[in-house]
């Protein structure tokens, strides 16, 4: 009888499993379809920042696609590990937003990724918010930049993560503060992902 029983309860966690991992690919695959969709719409437009709106939002779609995609590569369906999910995130981006106009170079990557776990309810919100400093990083900080370098450090010590993106380009001479006038999109939804994590 507890062999019979362990053997169900085996069955059982295995089904889950397979359950857990098809619900993933499954949300990957429709995040996918979301983006196809808003790429076609955004090819069909002639009005440039109406283009680029689009392109932000299918970025910040692909940065919460790729959590999914992992944890359906992987198998953990409790913890990320966002040192690899970064590394991934990164090249996305800098093929997607790199100025190579003029005959420049894609932008350098310097990485130190250690490797760093966080439940998918973190994971998902601190994809995002390294999406869109790194976004902002490659589209304004690197742009005209000759010899662009996007450094990125990421790692955890004593339970406090720490997360730096930096860039050898032009920095913004003023942050504007929250609710002030001429604050972009992207500038709120920093702020607003910043205090659901908990950064500071």
């Amino acid at each position: 009888d507890l062999t019979r029983t362990h053997e169900n309860l085996r069955n059982s966690l295995d089904e889950e499993i397979s359950l857990a991992r098809d619900v993933h690919d499954r949300v990957k695959n429709n995040m996918q379809v979301v983006c196809s969709l808003l790429n076609l719409q955004a090819g069909a437009l002639s009005n440039p920042e109406a283009v680029q709106a689009l392109t932000d939002a299918v970025a910040r779609i692909h940065s919460m696609a790729g959590i999914h995609e992992r944890i359906y590569q992987t198998g953990n369906f409790s913890r990320v590990d966002m040192g690899a999910y970064t590394e991934g995130l990164c090249r996305h981006l800098v093929a997607q937003y790199a100025d190579t106009s003029g005959g420049r170079a894609p932008i350098r990557v310097e990485s130190q990724l250690s490797p760093v776990l966080l439940p998918v309810d973190k994971a998902v919100p601190f994809a995002l918010l390294m999406s869109e400093i790194l976004t902002n990083a490659i589209k304004h900080g690197c742009r005209g930049i000759e010899a662009a370098v996007l450094e990125i450090r990421l790692n955890c010590v004593n339970g406090a993560l720490t997360l730096v993106i930096a860039h050898n380009g032009t920095g913004m001479t003023r942050i504007p503060a929250e609710g002030e006038e001429g604050i972009t999109v992207g500038m709120q939804i920093i702020e607003s992902l910043s205090r659901q994590i908990g950064a500071v």
